[in-house]
């Protein structure tokens, strides 16, 4: 009954039904690649076309992987480039419609390999997922170990593309026999709704407004996935998932999404601030540019004291004497060695290394000699600057963001040309409880002279 029943289905829905499955080397749809692909094509006669590839992924296979698939680098050494065999694929996928179990997937990365050399590949999908959470929603667990069990479906290579697409197909097959009207609808639907996660209900977005605010996106925990603002709360997060085969985050944000909660606010800016607050607050594990870093640390620096630059965390953290910012103490330091070693700066005078005299890289005639008296506290002092400066901001990337994306104070300083002190004329501005922005979280020197007689300073929020 299942080959006429699978052949009934294909006429109904009009094309021949492409069952795909692939292997990778990971999860992360644009740093991993493919190392295996599998199609079963289904035609209006009730044939069945069987095709599948190893494929050279040009990257090495992380051992786990292998222990899934039995893939392994021996394997693939001399098989085919993804190049080399999108033309064929192109072929047999053009005028079919795709089916794959967890389609975001798959098609993600099909889609990201196609981009290099076919952007025209956009065919029908059908997730099996879907399916069977539509036809079977009374039953728990939807991936395809539960299908096969549920079933009574059998695979002899699981986890092989060729296997695995063979099951999509035995399913489609055993739904066509029992319930081929059902199917067929289920089909149609997939394809006259927004694309929506697999494990998100098809009404869950219908009462999402087209208005200002902010949008909560969660998972299976009470801690939201992502948030998120707009000026038309339905238009974006729909974007979300349309566009998870292009971004890393978004695909992530597609497979984990079950349900959506939002805010409504008066305008941009109220949403802003909202979305600002609330991620501080609920800490998401996928807005990594605005998620609070308690653990952030910076270098203090007193350029005119004797005393070495320090490393210092969370709310020590100070406007006015601070240099960069960074994940931990230890990149913090690993900057200074680094900036050291490239411009022969002291590592006594860094505060990396203990003790008085020689530094051991003066030994080495890597340290220009402020620790011997060869150069003065102040020559260092302005090498940081003019050398250093450059290195250290770009390793600024504020974890905050306020509205005002610059806070800018301009003001002239003078440097002692025996301690290094330095004085400014006039007063820069100061932080006031009366900003209605965070305070900013890094202070950068610039010399405006060769000299250092002035330099500029400027506070920085973003």
């Amino acid at each position: 009954m299942t080959a006429p029943a699978l052949t009934e289905l294909v006429k109904q829905l009009g094309q021949p039904l492409a069952c795909l499955d692939i292997e990778t080397t990971g999860g992360h749809t644009e740093r991993d690649r493919i190392t295996e692909i599998g199609v079963v094509t289904l035609h209006a006669d009730g044939s069945q076309e069987h095709w599948s590839s190893l494929i050279n992924p040009e990257r090495w296979i992380p051992a786990q992987i292998t222990r899934l698939t039995g893939i392994d680098e021996a394997m693939v050494v001399d098989a085919p480039s993804f190049n080399a065999v999108a033309t064929e694929l192109f072929d047999r996928l053009e005028g079919c419609i795709l089916v794959a179990h967890n389609a975001r997937f798959d098609l993600g990365f099909i889609k990201q390999a196609f981009r290099r050399t076919n952007p025209r590949f956009n065919p029908r999908v059908v997730c099996s997922v879907k399916l069977s959470r539509q036809l079977f929603a009374s039953h728990k667990g939807y991936g395809l170990d539960a299908v096969m069990q549920r079933h009574g479906l059998s695979c002899e290579a699981r986890h092989r593309a060729l296997g695995d697409a063979q099951v999509v197909a035995d399913f489609l097959g055993m739904l066509a026999s029992d319930r081929l009207d059902a199917l067929v609808d289920a089909c149609r639907a997939q394809w006259s709704l927004p694309s929506l996660p697999p494990h998100m209900p098809a009404d869950m977005l219908d009462d999402i407004p087209g208005r200002p605010g902010v949008y909560l996106i969660y998972g299976e925990s009470e801690l939201p996935l992502y948030i998120g603002k707009s000026i038309h709360l339905r238009q974006r997060v729909l974007d979300h998932f349309r566009n998870d085969h292009r971004q890393q985050k978004e695909m992530r944000i597609a497979q984990q999404a079950q349900r959506v909660e939002w805010i409504e606010t008066p305008g941009e800016p109220s949403a802003l601030l909202l979305e600002s607050r609330l991620i501080k607050e609920k800490s998401p594990t996928l807005n990594r540019k605005l998620r609070r870093t308690r653990e952030l640390c910076t270098i203090r620096w007193d350029l005119g004291s004797n005393i070495p630059p320090q490393v210092v965390c969370g709310d020590d953290i100070h406007p006015g004497e601070s240099f960069g910012t960074f994940r931990n103490a230890r990149e913090a330091h690993k900057t200074l060695r680094n900036l050291a070693a490239k411009h022969a700066l002291c590592d006594i005078r860094l505060g990396l290394q203990q003790g008085a005299g020689a530094c051991f890289a003066h030994q080495l005639k890597r340290c220009r000699g402020v620790c011997v008296g060869k150069e003065t506290p102040c020559s260092m002092t302005c090498a940081w600057l003019k050398r250093c400066k450059p290195c250290v901001s770009r390793a600024v990337r504020m974890p905050e963001r306020s509205p005002c994306a610059s806070l800018v104070s301009n003001a002239r300083f003078c440097m002692s040309s025996t301690s290094g002190a330095i004085s400014a004329s006039p007063t820069p501005k100061t932080m006031s409880e009366n900003w209605q922005v965070p305070r900013p979280r890094a202070l950068i020197l610039t010399p405006t002279t060769s000299c250092c007689a002035g330099l500029k300073i400027t506070l920085r929020n973003a």
